[in-house]
């Protein structure tokens, strides 16, 4: 009845108004502390530097795949200046990139950076970590 699907049309408004709102709020709270973070700790801090690949995925969450693109390769200079090329946060990084790289469509510039990270994850873990796994299956499908 009409009754019935105005019900549940408000019902899905308010589920999706909801999510959006929490995610919002999850940006925020992340932003609120890694702020705090920052002070204690400074920018360099493998804390900050995990807070701040939260925020970024919270970002490709919400679809803000621009936003969260630039974040990722903020982390990742400040990850590679800290920790190396090969470390495997800096890898994971790089697989995030990819990742918002093919949610925007970039799909030829996502293959070529999954395929870079695919072959330093063998090299730097093993061609049976988990990581190299999940890079293949994202290189497969």
């Amino acid at each position: 009845t009409q009754s019935t699907w105005g019900h549940v049309s408000s019902l899905i408004h308010w589920t999706v108004f909801s999510r959006m709102a929490a995610r919002e709020r999850t940006v925020g709270d992340l932003e609120s502390a890694l702020a705090a973070e920052r002070a204690a700790q400074g920018d360099g801090h493998p804390e900050v530097l995990a807070i701040r690949v939260k925020i970024a995925n919270a970002l490709q969450q919400n679809g803000q795949y621009d936003a969260a693109l630039g974040e990722f390769e903020s982390v990742l200079a400040a990850q590679r200046a800290a920790l190396g090329d090969g470390h495997p946060d800096v890898l994971t990084t790089r697989h995030n990139i990819a990742g918002v790289l093919h949610r925007k469509g970039e799909n030829d510039r996502a293959l070529v950076e999954f395929e870079s990270v695919l072959r330093e994850q063998r090299a730097a873990l093993g061609k049976g970590h988990p990581d190299v796994l999940r890079t293949r299956h994202n290189i497969a499908g």
